[in-house]
């Protein structure tokens, strides 16, 4: 990163330079819960994917019903159980598009 910025000790804090400073990571509580609700399977009900059941709540990955890009928050009602393929696939739509999309290609 230096080699790019130049002398970067002028710029102090270099979270600045993270695109992704505004994500706030769940919680491990928020994601207990989420596990609890889910009961171990991807929230999508359109997954097919082998990695849609879930051994613990590090297995799963908590998508947003509302992307952070479109202000939404890191709190359990905007959250889903996604497992990792359904994750990729959803980026940065919101819940109700995903699933429409998802129904479409079904």
């Amino acid at each position: 990163m230096d080699s790019l910025l130049g002398d970067t000790s002028l710029l102090g804090d270099m979270s600045i330079l993270d695109s992704d400073t505004n994500r706030t990571p769940a919680s491990k509580k928020i994601r207990e819960a989420l596990f609890r609700r889910c009961r171990g399977r991807c929230e999508n009900p359109y997954c097919e994917s082998p990695y849609r059941n879930f051994r613990g709540p590090k297995d799963m990955e908590a998508g947003h019903k509302t992307p952070v890009v479109r202000n939404g928050r890191t709190v359990l009602g905007n959250l889903v159980a996604l497992c990792r393929d359904c994750n990729d696939r959803m980026k940065t739509m919101t819940w109700a598009i995903f699933l429409r999309k998802e129904a479409e290609e079904r």
